[in-house]
């Protein structure tokens, strides 16, 4: 076993992922928003323009939430919504940290599956608002189903921190946390300008290489990615960026 002791610019580079891991540092000079229950007026209707540029007018307040996509269940929580959620995607349910802070998530009805609606199950619940990923929300046959129902839906996507920023923006507004998402927005990009401005002292001959792997040892992401952008900000080498990937079936 290698007993060297870590090299400076290695100890900086595990603080940063782990800094970005908790969406915070320990040297951060702000403290994380905290985010309350409490609903922030607004008059209604609103129009809330989605991912894909549609404008989905709410009128009125979002009281039941089913969502499609497990990145806007984390949102909603976040928000201080958790608790009306009343439909989910089976990863949501899989969230061990979530489920901890909402309990009735893991008893929800999971009327989405790789993309597909169950409209059936989804009716019974009667969700004020349904959020979907573009994938979809770009399928005729499956968002059909909501649009015969008249279900709301918003559309929300992201391959860049900017567009993450942009989503959060969207279920904030259409969830009526539009204050509440930009505490967490200032907070999520005060952090990150730290640690863009700390890992840019590292000479480039330090800076350490990354493989970054989903779900599987030999799975990654390339191109434009949240992941990505995230690697390429905090000052490492991600050996998959620029390689031409090759995609296998298991």
């Amino acid at each position: 076993m290698d007993n060297r002791p870590l090299k400076k610019h290695q100890i900086l580079f595990l603080i940063i992922i782990l800094a970005i891991i908790l969406n915070g540092c320990g040297n951060k000079p702000e403290e994380a928003p905290n985010i309350s229950e409490e609903f922030e007026s607004s008059e209604y209707p609103i129009v809330v323009k989605d991912y894909l540029d549609r404008e989905v007018t709410i009128e009125k307040p979002i009281n039941k939430i089913a969502c499609g996509y497990a990145y806007a269940g984390h949102v909603a929580a976040l928000l201080g919504r958790g608790d009306d959620i009343v439909a989910v995607v089976g990863g949501l349910q899989r969230d061990k940290m979530l489920n901890d802070l909402h309990p009735h998530i893991k008893e929800l009805p999971v009327p989405f599956s790789s993309g597909a609606i169950n409209i059936e199950e989804l009716l019974k619940v009667e969700p004020d608002i349904v959020f979907v990923r573009s994938g979809t929300a770009i399928n005729k046959s499956e968002i059909g189903k909501l649009e015969k129902f008249n279900i709301p839906y918003i559309t929300i996507d992201f391959k860049n921190i900017e567009e993450q920023i942009e989503s959060i923006k969207i279920i904030g507004k259409a969830l009526g946390k539009e204050e509440k998402a930009k505490e967490y927005i200032d907070y999520y990009m005060d952090t990150m300008n730290y640690i863009e401005e700390t890992s840019y002292k590292i000479p480039e001959e330090d800076r350490v290489f990354v493989y970054h792997s989903v779900n599987e040892a030999t799975r990654t992401t390339g191109g434009e990615s949240l992941p990505v952008d995230w690697l390429r900000r905090v000052g490492v080498k991600n050996v998959a960026e620029g390689e031409e990937l090759r995609i296998v079936d298991n």
